[in-house]
């Protein structure tokens, strides 16, 4: 049964966490210079959370890992999703982006070997939330003491100036015909921003048998992209529910390794 809980004004959710490992990897393939990639969708839905959590766990296996979530709009999405209010329960979990405090790498919400900078939902409910400036989300992302950042930007942050702090972008694309469409602008910009040698790589997530690929590939203007086959939802819905990462949850892992680890080689041949 699932229960909800009122609190405060806001709402809960009363699933069950159930920590099954906690291994601690040796990090002894570190990065010298940080690495800061970014994964961004060309519109929403497209799935660029899953895909930035599933490359962080991936690069985490080898390299300290922070994960930042950069979206200045009303949504919560990476708290939520995975249930971080029990993955960091009797623990506490740092705000960076409410945090006054302008020394930004004291934060640390290590968890599964990656430190979480995420905002927290609480004051979003509540429609107390302020968008954060650019100059503090390049702060943010600059500031994160690990050897690689990897950054979930929310679709409408394409303008922002943490566009630039990237040294590499994941533009994932939703194959449907109406997120094409609806994704176009931003696709345009994405690709001119890789003809003036921005390390951009397209991957067409949610990718199966009823794609027309004549008709995607025109669209696209290029026939070379990563794929990451459709999911099934039903899965997606169990990871949710049991506060799991990708990669802790057994049948996602299998049906996004071997892509997820494709990705992740092509980005480290690149540099």
């Amino acid at each position: 049964m699932v229960i909800y809980k009122y609190r405060g004004g806001v709402f809960l959710l009363n699933r069950i966490f159930l920590r099954e490992d906690n291994i601690k990897y040796e990090d002894d393939n570190k990065c010298r210079d940080k690495l800061k990639i970014g994964v961004i969708s060309t519109t929403y839905g497209a799935g660029n959370s899953l895909v930035a959590m599933a490359i962080a766990q991936s690069i985490s296996e080898k390299s300290s890992v922070a994960f930042v979530e950069i979206c200045n709009s009303d949504k919560v999405l990476v708290f939520d999703m995975v249930g971080m209010d029990k993955r960091f329960a009797g623990r506490t979990f740092t705000d960076a982006f409410e945090n006054s405090n302008p020394v930004y790498k004291t934060v640390l919400n290590m968890d599964s070997n990656i430190n979480w900078i995420l905002r927290k939902p609480e004051n979003i409910r509540r429609g107390t939330y302020k968008p954060v400036p650019d100059l503090k989300l390049c702060s943010i992302v600059n500031n994160a003491k690990e050897d690689v950042i990897v950054c979930d930007i929310d679709y409408s942050m394409i303008d922002s100036f943490v566009i630039e702090e990237m040294d590499f972008l994941i533009v994932v694309i939703d194959p449907s015909p109406k997120k094409l469409l609806m994704g176009y602008k931003n696709l345009g910009k994405l690709k001119f921003m890789k003809s003036k040698g921005k390390r951009v790589m397209m991957v067409v997530n949610k990718f199966g048998n009823g794609v027309n690929l004549p008709e995607l590939n025109y669209f696209l203007g290029m026939r070379e992209y990563m794929k990451i086959p459709v999911l099934d939802e039903n899965e997606f819905l169990k990871m949710e529910y049991n506060c799991k990462l990708p990669y802790e949850y057994l049948p996602l892992k299998d049906m996004l390794y071997k892509n997820i680890k494709e990705i992740e080689k092509k980005i480290f041949a690149s540099l």
